[in-house]
């Protein structure tokens, strides 16, 4: 199999079943082995979440027990959002794996009840921020640890 990705990256597939209810049905897979998860989620049980998390238990073993750390800043200016994304990488980075970030590794950050889809592409260097559970506690860093 020939692949412009370099490295194991995480992706997840869907495949609509209507008329079967639920009707999306999704699976974790790699972009850069080609890898695919022999589980099925469907939506309403675990769904595409679920998926994207077998993908990261093949793509970044060890995930799950990466702190739950802050968001990054929304911010409309690209300037601004570089300078924010340095800032937080000077705050966080420190308390993940080395180069993790470098190799597309994911983020863990609390979110709000409604808010819970893990998404591609939110952390710095390009992997997917994934939404903790509601009972875990972000670890204290940023300014805080300097008191």
């Amino acid at each position: 199999m020939s692949s412009r990705w370099t490295r194991c990256t995480p992706t997840v597939l869907c495949r609509d079943s209507w008329p079967r209810r639920p009707h999306l049905e999704y699976r974790g897979a790699c972009l850069g082995c080609g890898w695919v998860s022999p589980r099925t989620h469907w939506m309403g049980a675990g769904g595409e979440n679920a998926a994207v998390e077998d993908a990261h238990d093949h793509t970044h073993p060890g995930w799950r027990d990466l702190p739950v750390v802050a968001a990054i800043p929304s911010i409309d200016s690209p300037a601004r959002h570089k300078q924010a994304i340095v800032r937080w990488r000077a705050a966080w980075e420190r308390v993940l794996p080395a180069g993790w970030l470098d190799q597309g590794g994911p983020i863990r950050t609390k979110r709000s009840p409604l808010a819970t889809r893990h998404v591609p592409g939110r952390a710095p260097g390009g992997g997917y921020d994934l939404a903790a559970r509601a009972d875990e506690r972000e670890i204290p860093g940023g300014q805080l640890e300097l008191f």
